[in-house]
C-alpha cells in the first residue's frame, strides 16, 4: 500500500506546487508513477493530473485485490479446518484405545496416502484459481493519458503519437481517436481522457467478475478434493480399526 500513499501524495505534493525532481527525491514513486514523471518532465505537461488518475486506479487495483482475498478466505478457512480434522480424529480415537495407527495395514495406509495427495491437489487447485482471478498490475488507460497529456502540452499531434509509441509500442486507439477529432472537431485530449475512463472502467468491471467467479469456484475443489481426502485421512482408518475391534 506504500506506493499508493506515495502516488496520492506526489500528486498532492505537486498541486501544491513542488516541482518533479524534489518530488522524485523526496517521496518513493513506483514504476508506473515514475513513467508519468518522466514524461510530462520531458514534455513539459502538468503532472499533477495524471499522477491522480493514476492514483485512483492504484485504489481500484488494491480493492480489488482485497476482495479477492475476502471471496477466498472463506473457503480456505474451511480447507485449514478439514485438515486439521483428520488429525484430531485419529489422534482422539487412538488415546480412546481404538489403535487406529498401531496396525496400520496396506489398505489404511494407501487410503491416508491417497487423502494426503488429494489435499495437496486441491490446495494446488484453490491457488490456480486464485491465481488467475488475481488483478493484474496494470493501467490499462495509461498510453491515453500520455497522449492526453502531450497534447495539452501543446505538442503537434504527430508528435504526441511518436512520444506515446516510443513508450507503449503502437496505439491503434490513439489514431482512432485522432481520427475521430479529425471528423467531429472535437478536442482530442478530451476524447483520449474519456477513453482511458471507459477502459478503465471495463477493467474494473472484468476484474470483479473474475473475482466473484472465482468465489464460486473455490468451492469445487473444497468439495471434490479437502472433503474426500478428511474421509480418506479420518474416516476410512477409524472404520477399518473399528472392524478389526469388532
Amino acid at each position: 500500500m506504500s506506493s499508493l500513499t506515495d502516488t496520492a501524495t506526489i500528486a498532492a505534493a505537486l498541486r501544491a506546487g513542488m516541482s518533479i525532481a524534489d518530488a522524485r527525491r523526496r517521496y518513493q514513486p513506483n514504476e508506473f508513477a515514475l513513467r508519468a514523471l518522466a514524461l510530462c518532465e520531458r514534455l513539459g505537461s502538468a503532472p499533477a493530473e495524471n499522477l491522480e488518475r493514476l492514483a485512483q486506479v492504484e485504489v481500484a487495483q488494491a480493492k480489488a485485490v482485497a476482495e479477492l482475498e475476502v471471496a477466498a478466505s472463506g473457503p480456505r478457512a474451511s480447507a485449514r479446518l478439514v485438515t486439521l480434522l483428520p488429525v484430531l480424529v485419529l489422534l482422539g480415537a487412538q488415546l480412546l484405545g481404538m489403535r487406529v495407527l498401531n496396525t496400520v495395514n496396506i489398505f489404511t495406509f494407501g487410503s491416508i496416502l491417497f487423502g494426503v495427495l488429494l489435499l495437496l491437489g486441491g490446495r494446488r487447485w484453490s491457488s490456480r484459481i486464485l491465481e488467475r482471478a488475481k488483478p493484474k498490475n496494470l493501467d490499462p488507460g495509461a498510453a491515453l493519458d500520455a497522449f492526453a497529456a502531450a497534447m495539452n502540452a501543446g505538442l503537434p499531434q504527430s508528435f504526441a503519437v511518436e512520444e506515446v509509441e516510443s513508450l507503449f509500442g503502437s496505439q491503434p486507439e490513439v489514431a482512432r481517436l485522432v481520427n475521430a477529432s479529425a471528423e467531429t472537431g472535437l478536442a482530442v485530449s478530451k476524447l483520449a481522457r474519456a477513453e482511458a475512463d471507459r477502459q478503465r472502467l471495463a477493467w474494473r468491471i472484468e476484474s470483479e467478475r473474475k473475482i466473484h467467479e472465482a468465489g464460486v469456484r473455490l468451492m469445487w475443489p473444497l468439495g471434490l478434493a479437502v472433503l474426500p481426502a478428511f474421509v480418506l485421512i479420518a474416516v476410512v482408518p477409524l472404520a477399518a480399526a473399528m472392524l478389526r475391534g469388532n
